[in-house]
């Protein structure tokens, strides 16, 4: 799954993807419940918004109704709750990483995952939006699929990281589906992982540290 993750905008966006200027929003431990930057499409229009993380389906949302904050790869079609955002609305989660944790018996560990290189990233994502009164409300999940090889064993699970020439098709409402989740069944990238402070346990603690190496224990992963 993925539960955190850092978009601080120390790497830039790669120049090619044609995508508007980002907003300045700085954040090392981004965590579900708050509002942050995506990009979306509105027919031809190419634009950022703020949205909260976590998927509400509901055209009218209440608070009985579970917000799914990850969709899994594998079952995005199936799932009634997921079934029209994958097909019409599906957008960029920005990234320079995310966190995933490890479990050793019963203690469990953070990681920061993160790919060599000079940009920041993008996972795939989808949204919604749905009316309260005057108000309009965006949200969305990140969608996961297997974990590489590379970091199995930390978590079986990880968000799906889309190559940077496929962010415009991935977008865009014409695209077929399908084709883009078989092309994601397994992860395209070597990712990078070390472990980190569990102060990334406690929302409020948001500084640079956050994604620095930091060693609690003694283990061999591999």
């Amino acid at each position: 799954m993925c539960g955190r993750y850092s978009w601080a905008q120390k790497k830039a966006l790669p120049s090619h993807c044609s995508l508007p200027t980002p907003p300045q929003s700085v954040s090392y431990n981004r965590a579900p419940g708050q509002e942050h930057p995506i990009s979306i499409q509105r027919e031809n229009s190419r634009e950022w918004t703020l949205a909260k993380w976590g998927l509400d389906p509901a055209s009218q949302p209440t608070v009985n109704h579970p917000s799914p904050i990850n969709a899994r790869i594998e079952t995005v079609l199936e799932k009634p709750v997921f079934q029209n955002s994958i097909l019409h609305r599906r957008c960029l989660v920005p990234a320079d990483g995310y966190f995933e944790w490890q479990k050793i018996e019963t203690q469990k560990y953070p990681y920061f995952h993160f790919l060599a290189g000079p940009h920041s990233f993008a996972m795939a994502g989808i949204w919604n939006e749905s009316k309260q009164g005057d108000r309009s409300n965006i949200t969305f999940a990140v969608l996961t699929h297997s974990a590489s090889p590379d970091i199995l064993p930390i978590h079986h699970r990880m968000p799906v990281i889309l190559r940077s020439e496929d962010w415009l098709d991935w977008m865009s409402p014409q695209s077929n589906p399908d084709l883009l989740l078989s092309q994601y069944a397994q992860c395209q990238h070597t990712v990078l992982a070390h472990q980190v402070s569990s102060r990334v346990n406690r929302v409020r603690e948001d500084d640079p540290g956050i994604t620095d190496p930091f060693s609690e224990k003694q283990t061999t992963l591999w």
